[in-house]
């Protein structure tokens, strides 16, 4: 990813070779805000919080394709008075460097390998894991999403936390039953397929659910299989006490 400060530098060159004629609004005056307030704001905000993604701030590019056509339309207009019909040739040659810079990068966002929570990937792995009789839980609830891509990769597993599915709570991922009720479920079970994030990416466990569920299985049962799989983890424990 082109880093914002890139970005801008490349917003203002764009700004500094508009030259708008007399009374008339500057493009520079409506692209350079429309690239640079929601790259810094957000730039900015996280400085406290974690927030900066690119798909937030995707709209703002309109900005920067409006100010890179004015360093082209410089350009053009730069060699077109040196030589006299070659400024015509200056925008079909920025296409092509263009597109022959990005096509890598663009082919490499759109491989398997390049995604970091490949939910597809985990949900194959616990249909080649589960067993007759075993439970599953999902730590945080939210990556029930495996669940929800795949389901038939889940048949067989019960959800021992899900008080109600999506469908009958009109929820993307179901509700989920009180921190008493998942640990008295989970005491039940002999086996448990734990789906969470992979080490790396996981976040500190936060709700009253997620920790009952850490606390049981960490107190009551013992790891038997674990593994990463794309940003996910897959681990089974069973119970021994």
């Amino acid at each position: 990813m082109i880093g914002p400060a890139v970005l801008l530098a490349i917003g203002g060159l764009g700004a500094l070779l508009d030259r708008p004629r007399s009374r008339r609004l500057s493009v520079a005056a409506v692209a350079l805000p429309l690239l640079a307030v929601p790259q810094l704001g957000l730039a900015t905000a996280s400085l406290f919080r974690p927030l900066f993604l690119e798909r937030y701030v995707l709209y703002s590019m309109l900005g920067l394709a409006l100010l890179i056509g004015v360093c082209v339309g410089a350009a053009a207009r730069a060699v077109g008075r040196r030589h006299a019909g070659a400024g015509r040739w200056v925008l079909p040659v920025a296409v092509a460097v263009a597109m022959a810079g990005l096509l890598p990068q663009s082919l490499e966002k759109r491989s398997v390998s390049s995604r970091v929570d490949d939910v597809v990937a985990v949900a194959s792995e616990v249909r080649r894991t589960k067993e007759p009789g075993d439970a599953v839980l999902f730590l945080p609830a939210d990556r029930r999403d495996a669940k929800s891509v795949s389901p038939g990769a889940f048949a067989g597993l019960r959800d021992i936390a899900l008080r109600e599915d999506p469908v009958a709570s009109g929820t993307l991922r179901g509700v989920e039953a009180s921190p008493g009720r998942i640990r008295a479920a989970m005491l039940r079970q002999r086996r448990i397929v734990l789906v969470t994030d992979a080490a790396a990416v996981a976040s500190p466990v936060t709700t009253d659910r997620d920790r009952m569920k850490s606390a049981v299985l960490k107190t009551h049962f013992r790891l038997v299989a674990d593994e990463e799989i794309r940003g996910r983890r897959l681990t089974v424990y069973e119970r021994v006490t």
